[in-house]
């Protein structure tokens, strides 16, 4: 009689032995699952309209531009209604002959203007400097080259630089405004 106790025993022992190994795995599951049910709101964002500028920026409206690797959005309110352009970290916009910047993190904002009457083309940015073409009028093919330094200042020029050819549907004259392919190119 004591060996089918002690069997009896080992068995039920072993029976809430596996009872409870199954409870505790079956809690384990329930607990450290991730749920979504506290979750509820509207994740969508109004759309924005503009142009993925180099595969990084949206620009829109001509002076604002959303970094799409940071999520960070600048603005340059002194310009609505200009070219925009994105090189080097930076969103460039161009109307007549004054020339606006920020970088994308909204530091380092500057503005440069040319004389009176010129046209300005930016071609290329880099290392924080911003090359662009001031064109006297439109019938002149010589221009002046300008580097601007970071903070807005004239670093140097060059004299009579041949006008950028036009490009179709190419606002700027010397890059592509979207998918740029040219390294630091407007």
């Amino acid at each position: 009689m004591k060996r089918t106790t002690a069997i009896r025993l080992d068995e039920t022992a072993g029976i809430l032995l596996t009872v409870g190994l199954l409870a505790l795995l079956v809690f384990a599951g329930y607990a450290f699952v991730p749920r979504t049910k506290a979750l509820s709101a509207d994740w969508s964002a109004p759309a924005t309209d503009g142009d993925v500028v180099a595969g990084r920026t949206l620009v829109s409206g001509g002076n604002a531009a959303l970094d799409l690797r940071t999520g960070k959005s600048v603005r340059l309110g002194s310009v609505v209604g200009g070219d925009a352009a994105y090189a080097d970290g930076r969103l460039v916009v161009v109307k007549g002959e004054r020339v606006d910047s920020v970088r994308l993190d909204g530091s380092a904002r500057w503005t440069w203007r040319a004389t009176t009457g010129h046209v300005v083309t930016p071609l290329a940015a880099s290392g924080g400097s911003t090359l662009v073409a001031d064109c006297p009028d439109a019938q002149r093919r010589t221009c002046r080259l300008v580097g601007i330094d970071g903070a807005g200042k004239q670093d140097w020029e060059q004299t009579g630089a041949e006008r950028p050819p036009p490009r179709p549907g190419d606002p700027y004259h010397g890059c592509t405004r979207s998918g740029s392919t040219g390294a630091g190119c407007c």
